[in-house]
């Protein structure tokens, strides 16, 4: 559970081993957005290099718990149109990467399904590091792609960064939760003898 359904909340979730984008990955999992329709503001998923690593905390509200986080890049689940996301879709639930940091947009919106409805939707996200192409699919459908040195652009010249996932409620809320059919499908490797 990243957030109970409860107002000005925000969670994170972060891995305590790294993502190598020298290599090729795809990472699935579900996400749960809660129940209530009229609910905020979803959840993200973070690869980033902020100086904190793991105690990395984002803003609240329309931050969905990642903006302000340091040298990172945002897969986002949004499920609440704010004043605040110019170019979001005319319905709330969309999809958008955009840099950490600043909230800055990297690619346009994308409109998705209704995702407050009480159930489990999948998530897989993609690293082709050969095109340097990340991309992410909810519940079948592109939700947004990336080409470019995301190292150098977004990761401060990190190759190796810590990934997580995070939420927030704001005004409204909804429970927002994520979870993994199989640990092993996530792409960490921790090499203890060098």
């Amino acid at each position: 559970q990243l957030t109970p359904a409860s107002n000005s909340q925000s969670g994170q979730m972060w891995s305590y081993g790294k993502v190598d984008f020298t290599k090729n990955f795809s990472m699935p999992f579900e996400a749960y957005l809660g129940n209530n329709d009229a609910g905020a503001d979803g959840m993200t998923i973070v690869f980033q290099n902020d100086p904190a690593g793991i105690n990395a905390i984002g803003v609240n509200g329309d931050g969905i718990g990642a903006k302000s986080i340091q040298n990172g890049i945002v897969l986002e689940l949004d499920t609440y149109t704010n004043t605040l996301d110019p170019g979001s879709p005319s319905g709330p639930d969309h999809g958008q990467i955009w840099r950490s940091s600043d909230q800055t947009a990297i690619t346009s919106t994308v409109a998705l399904p209704n995702l407050e409805d009480g159930a489990w939707h999948a998530v897989v996200v993609n690293w082709d590091s050969a095109s340097q192409t990340l991309s992410y699919t909810v519940d079948g459908t592109l939700a947004g792609t990336y080409t470019g040195n995301i190292v150098t652009n977004y990761f401060g010249g990190a190759n190796k960064v810590y990934f997580g996932f995070t939420a927030s409620t704001g005004g409204f809320n909804n429970d927002q939760r994520v979870r993994f059919s199989s640990i092993c499908s996530l792409p960490l490797e921790l090499d203890t003898d060098g």
